[in-house]
């Protein structure tokens, strides 16, 4: 990330990227970023992502 506490979708892919995921479906990675990101802002807030890992987390 650049330090601003938030995450655009190309840092959000690039996450993927280095946690070894596969990214190569970009519209479903794209949907994911997009429900993460509830207030329709074009990026994932600090709040938002920690809820995200949370849930994901826990399934």
């Amino acid at each position: 990330t650049n330090d601003d506490h938030r995450i655009g979708f190309n840092e959000f892919k690039k996450g993927f990227q280095l946690l070894g995921e596969d990214d190569s479906d970009e519209d479903s990675l794209k949907q994911e970023f997009d429900a993460i990101d509830s207030n329709d802002g074009d990026y994932i807030l600090f709040d938002e992502f920690c809820m995200y890992m949370a849930n994901k987390k826990v399934r």
